[in-house]
Order: C-alpha cells, then structure tokens, then sequence
C-alpha cells in the first residue's frame, strides 16, 4: 500500500476518496510514501505528486473529479511513464509502478512541502514560458524537473536520489 500525504487543497479535491487520514505510522519500501499537492495551471486542475525522500515529481495536468475514482490506476500509469523516459529499466519500472491502493493522510514533513512549493513555482514558469500546457510536453518537463538541483538533497538530483532508492 502506498501513502499519499496531501495538502489541505488536494484533500479538499480528492473529497470522497479521502474518507480515513488516520496516520498510517511507518512506511516501508521503495517509493512508498508521496506527497500531493493540487495546483491551478491555466484553469485546470493538476496534480503535482513527489516521492517523500527522493523528490521525484511528476506533474498530472487537467485532472476531473472521475479521475479521482481511479486514482491508483492513474498515478501508477504516469509514475509509469516518467520512469521509462528517464531510463528506468523496465524490471524496475514494472515492480515500482504496480497499480496499488493508497491511504490517504496529511502531510507532516514541512521540508517536503518547502520542496514542492519551489518545484510548482518551477512548473508554472515553463509552462508559461512554453506557451501553456497546450504546447508543453509534460513528460519532458517531468524529467528536466527530476534533474534540478534540490537543496533538501544536499544540491543533487532526484533521478540520482531514486536510482540510489532503486538499487538498494
């Protein structure tokens, strides 16, 4: 099972698929715990998700509320996606990437949340600078955002932080 900590906005959104944010306690595993925050681009829902300890994001846009209902199957599809267009091999990509059910909590890392405010910021300044979400490929922002220097990182990268997850 995996959890998704979400912002006040995103738990909002996602409203019925919430239902229990109790504290889920320890999560163990490989790209288990992520954090969610909904962000308004262009009038359009999306969601940006980022993994709690390598910062790997990836940005969902033009999220409905039928999305909601499989949500699982979405999120896995996208992690899917950025994963093979930053080289993951597939193995990896397949055993990572498996449509799984989530628990819902609150957020509690406040440097995560540091994080994903500057990389929203980030995501908004391409995609206005790329002429909209119309014109940008979203993929390939994903990936040019997984290879920012991230200060929660020591100034690395999170692709070099999630090969490392990904190898132990």
């Amino acid at each position: 099972m995996r959890v998704l900590r979400c912002t006040r906005r995103a738990l909002d959104y996602l409203g019925a698929a919430a239902g229990d944010q109790s504290e889920p306690g320890d999560v163990d595993g490989v790209l288990k715990e992520w954090y969610v925050n909904l962000l308004r681009i262009e009038r359009r829902n999306c969601l940006l998700f980022a993994e709690a300890r390598t910062l790997y994001v990836f940005l969902v846009p033009g999220v409905v509320k039928r999305d909601v209902e499989k949500l699982p199957a979405l999120f896995a599809e996208r992690l899917r996606m950025n994963h093979l267009r930053d080289g993951i091999p597939n193995d990896i990509v397949d055993r990572v990437a498996e449509v799984e059910s989530f628990h819902l909590a609150k957020t509690r890392d406040r440097r995560v949340l540091g994080s994903m405010t500057e990389l929203a910021h980030l995501y908004r300044y391409h995609i206005e600078a790329e002429g909209g979400l119309a014109r940008v490929d979203v993929q390939e922002l994903n990936r040019r955002m997984n290879r920012a220097p991230i200060s929660m990182l020591g100034m690395d990268y999170s692709i070099d932080a999630l090969r490392e997850q990904l190898v132990d």
